[in-house]
């Protein structure tokens, strides 16, 4: 799926759900776009009607009167493109603690680089989570670790938090191959939490547009199990570098909000992107 043809279409999704509705097209909302294609289509022929009845007023023109309204008109927007082809359009970035969602997408990066290391830490947090007395201790154990970013991620949300959606990776190692543990320490430190893996086999977090796709394909999910877009948020923290530009993006044009943890404050915040349109009219 090619990222601008579907944050072309989003545009156009976003127009049509504020006109007409959210997600369910009714027919009143159908009768609105009739009468809106109707006026739009009478429009230029009752303006032409006018001015033929009353083209005595015009008679000083020097030739077609709808050759120079076209001309003009062109000449407009090619005024208007011209001024918005340099570098008026501004990206402009809202930095807010998140509220609180009902759907949350982590993704979640492998516990370690080679087979042999993920193995060991496997094998650590499966005794931890035997002996470990509370959720505390659980936690404690995974501190510093590549897991812990989700896990505080999800510890944020919770009080309001429903469903969690998990991106996970593909390769040898992956941490598609280690779902089912992550899944394990997660139903211990959260029980009535439902969780869904995004694509059982992974994805590739190095291959931008695949992770785009897959971050649309997540909204989809979470929207078809009765979750409002205002209540989904993806969060970025995880992975490597190249998810996160690839998530970021597919919150860009949509009103949508990305969530990143710092790796320093170990503070939760969320970004709202957008692109401005600076050019004084």
């Amino acid at each position: 799926m090619d990222i601008k043809k579907v944050m072309g279409s989003q545009r156009i999704k976003r127009l049509a759900e504020s006109v007409f509705g959210r997600n369910n097209i009714s027919v009143q909302a159908v009768i609105y776009a009739a009468l809106l294609l109707l006026a739009i289509a009478w429009l230029p022929v009752g303006i032409a009607d006018f001015i033929d009845d009353h083209w005595l007023w015009f008679s000083w023109l020097p030739c077609s009167y709808k050759l120079i309204v076209s001309l003009a008109i062109f000449v407009i927007f090619a005024w208007q493109l011209s001024r918005l082809g340099g570098d008026d359009n501004k990206v402009q970035v809202q930095k807010t603690s998140p509220k609180k969602v009902r759907a949350l997408g982590v993704f979640l990066s492998t516990l370690g680089p080679t087979n042999e290391i993920v193995e060991e830490k496997i094998l650590e947090i499966q005794n931890s989570l035997a002996v470990l007395p509370d959720t505390s201790a659980i936690l404690s154990v995974l501190t510093g670790k590549n897991w812990e970013m989700p896990l505080k991620a999800i510890e944020y949300h919770q009080g309001q938090l429903e469903a969690l959606y998990v991106f996970t990776s593909k390769g040898n190692p992956g941490s598609s191959e280690t779902m089912a543990l992550f899944e394990t320490i997660v139903n211990a430190l959260y029980p009535d939490l439902k969780i869904r893996e995004v694509d059982v086999h992974g994805i590739e977090f190095e291959d931008v547009e695949a992770v785009f796709n897959q971050v649309e394909s997540f909204y989809d999910m979470a929207k078809k199990d009765g979750f409002p877009e205002q209540e989904i948020l993806v969060d970025v923290t995880g992975g490597q570098k190249p998810n996160s530009i690839a998530a970021s993006i597919a919150t860009l044009i949509t009103g949508r909000k990305f969530q990143y943890i710092s790796t320093v404050t170990k503070e939760v915040h969320a970004y709202d992107v957008w692109y401005i349109d600076q050019v004084k009219s």
